[in-house]
């Protein structure tokens, strides 16, 4: 059964007949990204439904770390810079890193079924971030086969971690510039200064509960005034223990989201453990040359709050 194969636009009074459809789970198959323009009378929003079953795909990007939910990459190469702050019930812990994955279109990876999950990465050259040279490590993708996650060799990637690197920046370079620089194995370069974007911090509000139909779920944070700020809603599997993307919201850094009553009222609480917020600022652009042919780059700032649900 083939669901909203096309990108469709709804006005808000929509969008709680098209979670009802998607979060029954009537489908085996995945199904599109869907658009959902949303407003309030103090917010606007775009609300994008990721994942139609927990139980029949995994994602394989690890958004919580890179701030995407793209299953199959939709470019050459990936440049990320990522500070990354993980809250767990008021306890935090800190990570930054500099990654790229240069990919290899021409070799595809299937799973045990013949669908598509990715590509092979490869390693390109010496590739450095502020001058200290990333890592080449194992790249795996993760697959659902026969209802059991299994991971394959997808190639490889480059990773620097920037965890205490210097007194001014301990754990990641906020608000700053960041100098990034591919020496092609056997000749040729590719440099570019990626500017970072300024911490986010995030906090939950959360009133009522799920047995009394009246549960709220607001998330506050230091906006900016400018831009737009990411909110990825997911969850951790009771399955698998996996971190599963349901819905993206994207608002205008303003520093504050009410979650609609009507996506809260659709999701399968009893199929996670714990639920997440991820709030993601980012700087990007796309960069096309004739070293790397088109080309993702962005920096972000990621708060992941695990929390749940009354």
């Amino acid at each position: 059964m083939k669901l909203l194969n096309k990108i469709l636009k709804f006005n808000r009074i929509f969008f709680p007949i098209l979670l009802s459809g998607i979060f029954l789970f009537s489908c085996g198959e995945p199904v599109p990204t869907e658009i959902i323009p949303a407003a309030t009378t103090d917010e606007e929003y775009d609300v994008e439904i990721l994942s139609p079953n927990p139980n029949e795909y995994v994602y394989s990007t690890g958004y919580d770390s890179t701030g995407l939910v793209e299953p199959l990459p939709r470019f050459d190469s990936y440049i990320l810079l990522s500070g990354v702050k993980n809250d767990f019930d008021g306890n935090i812990r800190r990570k930054g890193y500099g990654g790229a994955v240069f990919f290899d279109k021409n070799a595809p990876v299937y799973d045990p079924l013949g669908k598509l999950i990715g590509y092979k990465s490869r390693a390109l050259g010496r590739v450095t971030f502020d001058g200290d040279t990333a890592r080449i490590v194992p790249r795996l993708i993760r697959f659902l086969a026969g209802g059991i996650i299994r991971d394959t060799i997808g190639g490889v990637r480059h990773i620097s971690i920037f965890d205490r690197r210097n007194a001014v920046h301990p754990f990641f370079p906020y608000d700053a510039d960041v100098a990034f620089k591919l020496k092609v194995f056997g000749g040729g370069a590719f440099e570019t200064v990626i500017h970072t974007p300024p911490e986010i911090d995030g906090k939950l509000k959360i009133t009522g509960s799920r047995a009394n139909h009246d549960l709220k779920v607001e998330l506050l944070w230091n906006g900016t005034g400018r831009g737009k700020a990411e909110i990825i809603f997911g969850g951790i599997l009771n399955s698998n223990g996996e971190l599963f993307p349901l819905l993206k919201f994207t608002i205008a850094d303003n520093g504050r989201i009410r979650i609609p009553n009507s996506a809260l009222a659709k999701i399968p609480f009893d199929r996670f453990d714990k639920m997440t917020i991820t709030l993601i600022r980012r700087i990007e652009k796309i960069v096309d040359n004739n070293t790397l042919n088109k080309n993702f780059i962005a920096a972000q700032s990621i708060h992941n709050i695990v929390f749940d649900v009354p």
